[in-house]
């Protein structure tokens, strides 16, 4: 097991969860707004688990089929991959359970009224 793959892994991807689950978005802020925290997301989500595995960027690029600097794109947060792309890339990376998780979160943070239902639910079960 490397370095990272131990506790900083698991502290970046908790420190990845606890900004989603503070994060709270709402539609006034427009698409674009929206689109990019979903992408820096989804890119630092994929940073972290390639760090993880300590995936060589030209190993990824292979599968992928992209060039270099639009896979460093999507770990910036610059550019989106699609679903497939992401799913895919996420079992090779063997972090297909935490992309599941990771998505239910994102969703959270983008969807005002699913945080609103949990904290309700949070608030009911603490009682």
């Amino acid at each position: 097991m490397s370095a990272f793959e131990g506790s900083s892994y698991r502290r970046r991807l908790q420190e990845l969860y606890d900004e989603l689950d503070q994060t709270h978005l709402s539609y006034e802020l427009g698409i674009e707004l929206r689109k990019d925290f979903f992408k820096k997301m989804c890119g630092s989500f994929l940073k972290i688990s390639r760090l993880k595995r300590e995936m060589p960027v030209d190993e990824v690029l292979e599968f992928l089929k992209i060039p270099k600097d639009s896979f460093s794109e999507v770990e910036s947060g610059l550019r989106s991959i699609d679903d497939r792309e992401f799913f895919m890339l996420s079992t090779y990376l063997g972090c297909r359970d935490e992309a599941f998780v990771f998505l239910a979160k994102l969703q959270s943070a983008m969807t005002p009224m699913a945080h609103r239902m949990k904290e309700k639910l949070d608030f009911k079960t603490i009682k």
